[in-house]
């Protein structure tokens, strides 16, 4: 079944739909209360878990299959704040294996974001950050319930750095819904050119300068695939 899903999300993200649909994907990860509440009343045993996690689950997936596809999905997810919404479902020990997936999605984000390094980092403390980092697929079953609570508490957002960057959601958006995922590429790339252009600009005559401005988002070598 998720497989299927996961297929279909994967068309529609070449149409306009696609916005929505991500702020579906990315909603999903953190139900209400009411509705966890609802859920939970209608398990008859383990093997039957709720409809929200089963939910849960599919975002999880999805965002994560997306986010490694294309590199411009990953960062609309960002004005979305699905890293916050990825951290706050890596808290919720009830359920371990969205615990799993949330955590080996962060991991990609990590990796491939910088801006999103530094906010996580600061967000979960050295110690919590070092045990992520060290074994991101393990991560559910060596925190404790004071850690868990951080995760779950977390305010992360990097949107703010994002439109820094320059790299406007409105404008991620429209690509989204007019172009395929070739055009959104290309016309990403010169983005990020006009955008490293004015920073080599105001660069110029000062020694030393670093290739990239302190406080601007950038985006590293995609990285290899995970094992998880």
């Amino acid at each position: 079944m998720f497989l299927l899903a996961i297929e279909l999300i994967k068309d529609l993200v070449k149409y306009d739909v696609c916005p929505a649909l991500l702020k579906g994907l990315v909603a999903l990860l953190i139900p209400s209360f009411k509705e966890t509440s609802k859920q939970q009343s209608q398990i008859v045993s383990a093997h039957h878990p709720p409809a929200v996690v089963l939910a849960a689950g599919l975002g999880l997936k999805a965002i994560r299959i997306l986010a490694r596809g294309n590199t411009s999905l990953a960062e609309e997810m960002l004005h979305l704040r699905v890293v916050h919404s990825l951290m706050a479902a890596m808290g919720n020990m009830d359920h371990s294996n969205s615990q799993r997936e949330a955590s080996l999605t962060l991991e990609y984000f990590v990796q491939l974001f910088p801006v999103v390094e530094e906010h996580v980092r600061r967000s979960m403390g050295e110690e919590l950050y070092k045990l992520f980092r060290g074994n991101a697929e393990d991560l559910y079953r060596r925190i404790d319930s004071n850690q868990a609570d951080i995760l779950a508490a977390n305010e992360v957002n990097v949107t703010k750095e994002l439109h820094l960057s320059g790299l406007s959601d409105s404008t991620m958006s429209f690509c989204f819904g007019h172009c395929n995922q070739g055009q959104v590429a290309y016309i990403t790339h010169f983005q990020r050119e006009a955008v490293g252009e004015k920073e080599q600009q105001s660069l110029q005559g000062k020694p030393g300068s670093p290739g990239c401005v302190a406080g601007k988002p950038g985006r590293r070598k995609e990285p290899g695939p995970s094992s998880g």
